[in-house]
C-alpha cells in the first residue's frame, strides 16, 4: 500500500535533517510557520542561516518519463513565497540585516520497499 503524502513528506524531512546534521549543520527550526508562511528546515552553518526547502518523491510511484525530479517542482510562485517567508523569519527573529543567509533545496528520492533514500543537496539554489 502506498505511503500517504504526509508520511512521505515527513520521512523526507527527517532524512534531510539527518543529512544536514552529518554535514555539521545546526538545526534551528523545523516546519516554521507564521502568517501563512512556512519553511521546512532552518539551519545554521558557521554564521550563515540556511533555509531549506525539502522536496520528496516516492520511487515506488509508477515509472513515468514525464515525471519531475523533486527539485524541479519549485515553480516561480513557490520561489516567491519562500523568499518572503525567509525575509519574514529574519525580521521576526530580529536577525541583523547583514547576516549571511541562503536558500537551499534538498531533493529526497525515497524507496518505500527498501526504505532507502537518495539525497541531493542544492546549495544556495533559490534567490
Amino acid at each position: 500500500m502506498p505511503m500517504s503524502t504526509k508520511t512521505l513528506g515527513n520521512w523526507g524531512e527527517d532524512s534531510a535533517v539527518k543529512f544536514l546534521k552529518k554535514k555539521r549543520y545546526r538545526i534551528l527550526e523545523r516546519n516554521w510557520k507564521a502568517d501563512h508562511k512556512e519553511i521546512d528546515i532552518i539551519a545554521q552553518r558557521g554564521r550563515a542561516i540556511i533555509f531549506v526547502e525539502v522536496k520528496t518523491l516516492s520511487m515506488s510511484s509508477p515509472k513515468n518519463p514525464n515525471r519531475f525530479l523533486p527539485e524541479e517542482s519549485i515553480g516561480p510562485q513557490k520561489r516567491k513565497k519562500l523568499l518572503l517567508a525567509c525575509k519574514y523569519y529574519l525580521f521576526s527573529k530580529k536577525i541583523p540585516l547583514d547576516t549571511s543567509w541562503q536558500i537551499d533545496v534538498i531533493s529526497v528520492e525515497a524507496d518505500d520497499e527498501t526504505k532507502k533514500v537518495k539525497i541531493h543537496h542544492f546549495e544556495n539554489e533559490l534567490y
